[in-house]
């Protein structure tokens, strides 16, 4: 059963707006646009992690996506984390397409188009996780569970191959289509080891609670992350058709003077960024400055489309985005 949703959705969410609303010609521009790309394909990765282990027995597995627990000072992430009666299995995704070839060190090589570079070995993330997991088990005083580990290349066009001389490393570097296979063949390998134990649900229950109990979400705001302050921002509308912050609200539509694309509602997306990447609250007056509207009438009947909430009286009250 699913115990806990990804928090990727939010950091794709923002280096989308943050692509957006950074003023033309910024210095990290192409920055953000390589980190929007990197997160989005790794997010799409992970969906199709979950698509795939969706197919197991839902009363025998338990998983968490993009768990983050601390350990010490540090904190470290799991793409996926899987529990059952035998084990805690993390699961590393990687969205790369063409082929992955694995030389007999270990070393990964990403082929496409006849091009063969080296990249960062995901064995190496999935190793420190397993290493930093058993830790902070040992720290919570938790039962001593084995942590096996999976490394998944979740494109459906990749190809693996493998001459790795590490067995385990032929065994555990899987294609998306063997992901589940390759579960429960580790649950049957576990299953049939004599000295494996099997684990109560009173004590799966205490695992469980402490996980979902100790996820620690990034907070820093994506502005923060990037060193990037407000000023850095354009105000305005954008259009969608072709990008331009040039949007006049005019008749109850949104008109671009550039490309003549009109909108009824452009301000939604204007405004939900600026929750985003601003601040949670807005009043009349930040509404009109950001979205170039002079009449606090129009911005609060704008606000009332999206079923803003308000707080406060006159001219300080507040609006934010209405209760999930």
């Amino acid at each position: 059963m699913m115990k806990k949703f990804r928090d990727n959705y939010s950091i794709v969410k923002e280096l989308a707006a943050l692509k957006r609303y950074l003023r033309k010609g910024h210095a990290k521009a192409s920055l953000i646009a390589a980190d929007y790309q990197r997160y989005e394909s790794g997010l799409r990765g992970e969906q199709s992690t979950d698509y795939y282990l969706s197919g197991l027995p839902k009363n025998d597995y338990y998983i968490y996506r993009g768990l983050r627990l601390l350990s010490d000072q540090y904190a470290f992430q799991m793409d996926t984390l899987l529990m059952n009666s035998r084990f805690l299995l993390p699961i590393e995704t990687k969205n790369h397409a063409g082929i992955i070839e694995i030389d007999e060190n270990n070393h990964f090589f990403h082929i496409v188009n006849g091009n063969r570079i080296k990249i960062k070995s995901p064995l190496q993330q999935v190793s420190r996780q397993v290493y930093e997991l058993q830790r902070w088990l040992i720290k919570k005083h938790l039962p001593n569970i084995p942590t096996p580990w999976l490394v998944v290349f979740s494109n459906p066009t990749t190809s693996i191959r493998n001459f790795s001389n590490d067995p385990l490393t032929k065994e555990r570097v899987v294609t998306i289509e063997d992901l589940k296979e390759h579960v429960l063949n580790l649950t049957e390998l576990f299953a049939s080891k004599k000295a494996s134990e099997k684990f109560t649900n009173s004590e799966l229950k205490k695992i469980n609670d402490y996980l979902l109990s100790h996820h620690s979400p990034k907070t820093t705001s994506i502005l923060k992350s990037y060193n990037i302050t407000i000023k850095d921002l354009e105000t305005g509308v954008m259009c969608s058709q072709c990008q331009r912050f040039a949007m006049f609200y005019k008749n109850t539509l949104w008109h671009c003077p550039h490309c003549l694309a009109t909108s009824p509602d452009a301000h939604v997306q204007a405004l939900l960024d600026y929750f985003i990447l601003i601040k949670s609250t807005i009043t009349l007056k930040e509404g009109c400055h950001f979205l170039h509207l002079s009449s606090r009438n129009i911005v609060r009947r704008l606000f009332s489309t999206m079923n803003l909430k308000g707080q406060g009286h006159t001219r300080a009250r507040q609006y934010s985005l209405p209760d999930k």
